[in-house]
Order: C-alpha cells, then structure tokens, then sequence
C-alpha cells in the first residue's frame, strides 16, 4: 500500500497464501552474466507461535545461503519440511523483457530525473519494441536456457510488444502442448508514459499468431497513452492497483494444474510482486529484476 504496509494475500477473492518460496535454477539471469543454478530456500516460520500471528501477516523468509546448490541437493529438504507432500506447490520462472528503446534512452538519466520522466512520455515509444541490444540480450538468454534445466508447462506473457517479442525470441520452439497465453494482470504499470501503453489485440494477434489473446480485452487499450496524445494520458496506476493485479495473478495461478510456469513481464510489476506478495528477501538480490533477467522460485500454497 502507499503507507508501505503489507498487502496479504487473503484478501477477497481469497487465494491461498505462499507458505513458501525456494529460490532456484538461473538466478538474475542476464545476457551479460553466466547462468548459474542456485537453489535458496524461503520458508514462512512454522512453530505454534508463528501460526498464532494473523494470517494477513507477510511471508518470514530464511536463506541457505552458502554456494550455488543443485536442486537434487535441496529436495530431501523440501520433502522433510513438508511431508504431507498435500499442499499446492509451482515453480515460477519470471523473466523480465529485454532492453527496449525506451530503456535504451531513459538509462542515460538518473532514474526519476527530469529528463528520464522526459524520455519515458515520449509518444514516439507507444508499446516500445526491443532495442539492438535488447535482440542480442534475448538470443544470449536463448543460448543459456537452452544449455540448463529450465522447463515449464505453461506460459503467461504480458501483451506489450516488449515481451512478445522477448518470449518469442528467448523462447522460440515451446513445447507444442505448453499453452502460451496473453494477460493484462502483468502488464507494467500503466499510465503516463506511452511506452507502457499496448497495441491493440488485432495488431499483435498477427504479429505473434501463437500466443492466445482470449484474455486481453479487445480494442483499444483502456488505459491508452496515444502517439501524440500525452496530455489525454491516464495517471499513473496506484501501487493499491499494481496490488489488486498481483492478487488476481496469484489467483490464476492457483485455478492452474500446472506445475512449472513461465511469466513474461516488466520490471516494476514484477518488483512490487517480490516486494509485497511474495516475502522476497531483499539481501539474495533487488526486488527489480535486469531486463532480460530470469528469476526462479517454488511456491507453496496453504
């Protein structure tokens, strides 16, 4: 929330809380540094006198710290933390979009400055497209999946042309019956700044044919930042917002019977995600991630 409280998970509708994340397989991955496998455990506190505290109560976390650690190693601990072995669990694999022109340019300013406030309202980046770098960030990402471990049943991707492009280059050949499916709830947050404003459905449908857009609302973005209309832009979307859209992404995933899922997004959703909803330690890496980053955690549910 603005007052910078914790925003819990059992508000209505009521998915059930994260009991625990574990940190796993190419952590921060980037275009520019080398994958590394890291299993860290994050466990919500479990003696009576945790459980006393109200559920609205953020996730507790504890790290293993210590070297990279290959999930075989860590298993055995998992199945002994949980033995019912009754619980919902997903690995999530969220990769931020690689760089995009609107990054290329507003990088040149210190973040919030006037002249990055400046760049970031330039209409000419409505729904920005990937930058030279970013094309290379996403074939280097490419490279590094295709040498680890990564696999996922399911894939969520935001709709802006940004991630598209990023998911379709970094993950070009999915598994035929891993379904790719487009969501507004992880879109970056909106308002103000053209480059965080998307196409409409029809344009990137035929640009990108194998990502179903049956969940994107069709026409006009509803929260349009125009070329050349940047005076007509909507604020910028509250963090009370970006919350409400977490919350309906944990859902989604709960309603989910897969196991393994790839999300596609955008830097300050994603922040605000690890930040606030998922009990992210801020010491194993900062709650925003590079562009063309993947982060890696288990979630278990209540």
């Amino acid at each position: 929330n603005s007052d910078g409280s914790s925003v819990s998970l059992a508000s209505q509708p009521r998915p059930r809380r994260p009991e625990c994340c574990l940190m796993a397989g190419l952590k921060a991955m980037t275009a520019s540094s080398a994958a590394c496998t890291v299993l860290l455990m994050l466990l919500l506190a479990t003696g009576s006198a945790k459980e006393a505290k109200t559920e609205t109560a953020s996730p507790e976390t504890a790290s293993t710290g210590g070297q990279c650690k290959s999930a075989a190693t860590l298993a055995p601990t998992i199945a002994a933390a949980f033995p019912a072995q009754k619980k919902k669990r997903q690995i999530l694999h969220f990769v931020r979009h690689a760089e995009g022109f609107h990054n290329l340019v507003s990088h040149k300013y210190p973040r919030h400055s006037e002249g990055y406030e400046r760049t970031l309202a330039d209409p000419s980046f409505f729904d920005a497209r990937l930058s030279p770098l970013g094309l290379q960030q996403c074939e280097k990402l490419r490279e590094q999946v295709a040498q680890s471990t990564l696999k996922y049943d399911l894939i969520l991707v935001s709709p802006l042309a940004r991630t598209l492009q990023t998911l379709s280059i970094a993950f070009p050949d999915p598994p035929s019956n891993v379904p790719i499916i487009a969501v507004d709830f992880i879109r970056e947050r909106f308002g103000l700044r053209p480059c965080d404003s998307r196409s409409e459905v029809s344009v990137a449908q035929k640009e990108f044919p194998h990502v179903d857009f049956s969940l994107v609302p069709p026409g006009p973005d509803p929260h349009m930042c125009a070329r050349g209309q940047t005076a007509e832009c909507p604020p910028r979307e509250t963090e009370e917002s970006m919350d409400e859209r977490a919350r309906e992404l944990v859902a989604f995933l709960e309603t989910r019977e897969e196991e393994s899922i790839l999300i596609v997004g955008h830097s300050a959703f994603f922040a605000r995600v690890f930040e606030k909803h998922l009990g992210w330690d801020a010491s194993e890496g900062p709650y925003r991630m590079a562009n063309a980053a993947l982060r890696s955690i288990e979630v278990v549910y209540k």
